[in-house]
C-alpha cells in the first residue's frame, strides 16, 4: 500500500512538472491550459496527443512496476487503487477534463458516461476494430467546448495478463482477484492489438 501511494504522490508531482514545463516553453503546446480562444482542429489535434502519450506512458509504467514487484495481483491492486486518481491528476496538471471510457469496462466508472461517449465507442468498433485508427477531433460550439478522442489498443502482450482469455493467458486465480475488486468486470476476453476504448478530453473554450 505504501509503494501505491508513493508512486501516485510522483505521478502527480511529475504530471504538475510536465504542465509548468510545457508553459514555459511558449509552444503551441501552451493552449493545454484553459479557456483557447480560437478552435483549431490541428491544434488540438496535437494537444490531444500530448497529453494521452504523457498519460498512457505514465499509465503503463506504473503498471509493469506493481506488476514486476509483485505480480498480477499487485499491478491489479494498483489499477484498483490508482487508476482513477492517475487519470484526475491528469486532469489537474493539465487544465482538461480527462476521460479513459472501455468499450467493456472493469470500473464503472470508465463505461460511456453520455451519448457521445456512446457514439464514438459504437464509431471506432464499427470502423477500427483492430486497426489502427486516427484521432478525433469535434467542436460543440453550442456547449463551447472541443472534445478529442483517442482509441486505447491492447498493444503488449502483458495486457492480456489482465484482460486475456481466462485459463488461458489469463491465470484463474487472478481472474477470481478481477471479480472480487471489480464485481461488475466486462473487460476479459480480449485479444492483443483489439480495440480497447478511448481516451476523452475535453477542453473548455473561452467566453
Amino acid at each position: 500500500m505504501k509503494l501505491i501511494s508513493m508512486i501516485c504522490t510522483l505521478t502527480f508531482f511529475a504530471f504538475l512538472m510536465i504542465a509548468c514545463q510545457d508553459g514555459q516553453k511558449g509552444s503551441s503546446s501552451k493552449t493545454e491550459n484553459k479557456n483557447v480562444k480560437v478552435f483549431n482542429e490541428e491544434d488540438f489535434q496535437r494537444l490531444g496527443e500530448h497529453i494521452t502519450r504523457e498519460g498512457q506512458n505514465a499509465m503503463l509504467a506504473q503498471v509493469a512496476a506493481a506488476m514486476q514487484a509483485g505480480g498480477v495481483a499487485n499491478a491489479m491492486q494498483y489499477c484498483h487503487e490508482a487508476a482513477i486518481p492517475l487519470t484526475d491528476s491528469i486532469s489537474l496538471a493539465h487544465g482538461v477534463q480527462v476521460r479513459r471510457v472501455a468499450v467493456r469496462h472493469r470500473n464503472p466508472k470508465n463505461a460511456p458516461q453520455n451519448d457521445l461517449e456512446k457514439d464514438m465507442i459504437a464509431q471506432f468498433v464499427s470502423t477500427n476494430m483492430q486497426a489502427p485508427a486516427q484521432d478525433i477531433v469535434k467542436e460543440d460550439k453550442e456547449e463551447g467546448v472541443v472534445h478529442y478522442f483517442k482509441p486505447i489498443y491492447l498493444g503488449m502482450p502483458t495486457c492480456l495478463k489482465c484482460h486475456g482469455t481466462v485459463g488461458e493467458s489469463l491465470a484463474e486465480g487472478d481472474a477470481q482477484l478481477i471479480d472480487k475488486l471489480y464485481p461488475e468486470d466486462k473487460a476479459k476476453g480480449f485479444s492483443e492489438g483489439e480495440f480497447r476504448g478511448l481516451w476523452h478530453l475535453t477542453f473548455v473554450m473561452a467566453d
